[in-house]
């Protein structure tokens, strides 16, 4: 993360860039998924990242020097490149440890609606949605070894995942998304047939 100082309305303003997908939260990495980047060309995708990862407003963004920006874009050039990580089974937050539901081959009603529900409010960009996602996929384990079964309540949990580092749960993500193969069926699978 760097800081970058960039004068606004007469006045020096500082702000908090990442410069690595290990500084981008899982909140910012689906804010940036949220627009349709069809609609837009490569200088107005950089401003829309830029407003998110730093906090600014399209109109102060606007109003900086021509060299300042293009700059800001040189430092988000990681933007462009995949996000690498090791696959992992669960993830760590306020010391308590959440596991992948990785069996598809039994999903609960609630999982199912819940699931088809964020989908079809997706428009077909799952990354946009991926905190509701997580919320459902990611479980505590019981003192019996068990997952969690699944509650309506577990949505409240997008919230604990939004501020994750991106990099800790895309390989998570990437498993769900590409439906990998911990269990008889597969996810991908499953929900082609939803």
């Amino acid at each position: 993360m760097i800081q970058v100082n960039l004068i606004l309305e007469d006045e020096e303003k500082s702000f908090n860039l990442p410069t690595d997908w290990s500084e981008v939260s899982v909140e910012q990495f689906a804010q940036i998924f949220s627009f349709n980047r069809d609609e837009k060309n490569a200088i107005e995708i950089s401003v829309k990242i830029l407003t998110i990862f730093m906090g600014i407003s399209e109109d102060d963004l606007m109003a900086i020097d021509y060299h300042d920006f293009l700059n800001l874009i040189d430092n988000i050039s990681f933007t462009n490149k995949e996000i690498e990580g090791e696959p992992v089974e669960y993830v760590d937050i306020n010391d308590e440890r959440y596991y992948l539901k990785s069996d598809f081959s039994k999903l609960t009603m609630g999982e199912v609606i819940s699931i088809e529900m964020i989908i079809n409010s997706s428009n077909g960009n799952l990354f946009s949605v991926m905190p509701q996602l997580l919320a459902i996929f990611l479980r505590k384990k019981k003192e019996n070894g068990e997952l969690e079964k699944f509650k309506s309540d577990f949505m409240n949990r997008q919230e604990l995942f939004k501020s994750l580092n991106i990099k800790e749960v895309y390989p998570l993500f990437v498993f769900f998304l590409t439906g990998g193969n911990l269990s008889d069926i597969n996810t991908k699978d499953y929900l082609e047939k939803q």
